[in-house]
């Protein structure tokens, strides 16, 4: 093939604009997002660890939901990484794309059905004071978080 037919794409003053705009903002971003999602989320985890949470069926639940995110902001790292900081993958991409996506999509699913499992324990337990003690156990939320993990 001949190199003269290859073209390359000419940016506009306009694009060159954009694209650092959105590097700024994957650079900045992100680090605000780490910063800021990191300090709370330890913060949940030291506190519905504690001994007095852990009996409670919704500090599982909310234990559970403060892992999922912290994985989701692990994951994130690598973005911040690899577009706010402009360094090059060095590892094999194939099969880190795919793991790093099946946890992104993993996190992001589990503190879904963690949040929906919550508000249907707090729903049950407000509207059915009495027989939420059969349904809202500490086993129960252990079920729920396996079933969550699993679709």
């Amino acid at each position: 093939m001949n190199n003269s037919n290859l073209s390359y794409p000419s940016f506009s003053s306009l694009d060159l604009y954009y694209i650092s705009i959105s590097s700024n903002i994957f650079l900045y971003g992100y680090i605000i997002m780490m910063i800021i999602g990191f300090t709370g989320n330890i913060f949940q985890i030291m506190t519905f660890s504690r001994k007095t949470m852990t009996k409670m069926s919704t500090g599982i639940l909310f234990l559970a939901l403060s892992v999922s995110n912290t994985v989701y902001l692990l994951l994130s790292l690598y973005v911040l990484i690899i577009y706010g900081f402009n360094i090059p993958d060095q590892s094999n991409y194939a099969k880190v794309c795919q793991f790093r996506h099946y946890m992104y999509y993993l996190s992001i699913n589990f503190s879904a059905w963690m949040l929906t499992t919550i508000s249907c324990d707090r729903w049950i337990r407000s509207q059915f004071p009495i027989k939420a003690k059969l349904f809202c156990t500490h086993l129960m939320q252990e079920k729920e978080c396996q079933y969550s993990s699993l679709s």
